[in-house]
């Protein structure tokens, strides 16, 4: 994925590399559970992070590093508007020690992330992955989305006869 995808800055490269290479060994782990096991932000983020931190990736690199992936069984998708993207990384960015923001992408490079993030969901859509849609608007949508995926992973569980214990990779 890294060379499908290189990162502009060394630094990336070397940080994301280590990401993959910890992700992997979290998933392997977890194809031998029979719990229910939730990845927060995965191979699909860190798909994202790559194209993000090269700069000039196209559908095409995109589609390949995510057919490269583990297939995960849900992929949540959490769905916030631009606006409010716009105004919390702005604000965490305010709030950031110099020395982390030297390890941060920048504005226009994280904001470039928002339009990603559609394309690998429509990628992810056409290769018929399974993903739910998390929307955060209001407590309604929120309780909404929080009730399917509940629901997906009682069918799941059911399905497979995995257990209920749910851990975090």
């Amino acid at each position: 994925m890294i060379r499908m995808l290189p990162p502009k800055k060394r630094i990336w490269r070397a940080r994301l590399w280590q990401y993959l290479l910890k992700l992997s060994r979290w998933w392997d782990q977890a194809k031998q559970s029979r719990d229910v096991e939730i990845f927060d932000q995965g191979y699909v983020q860190a798909i994202a992070s790559l194209a993000m931190s090269n700069g000039t990736a196209d559908n095409v690199a995109l589609a390949k590093a995510l057919s490269l992936a583990p297939v995960a069984d849900i992929t949540l998708r959490v769905v916030v508007p631009q606006a409010i993207v716009e105004t919390r990384l702005l604000q965490r960015m305010e709030h950031e020690p110099p020395a982390e923001r030297i390890f941060e992408p920048d504005f226009d490079t994280s904001m470039r992330a928002f339009g990603m993030f559609q394309t690998i969901n429509d990628i992810l859509m056409q290769s018929n992955r399974r993903i739910i849609p998390i929307e955060t608007l209001n407590n309604q949508s929120s309780l909404e989305s929080i009730q399917s995926v509940e629901q997906e992973i009682i069918s799941k569980i059911l399905h497979t006869g995995g257990g209920p214990a749910a851990k975090r990779g």
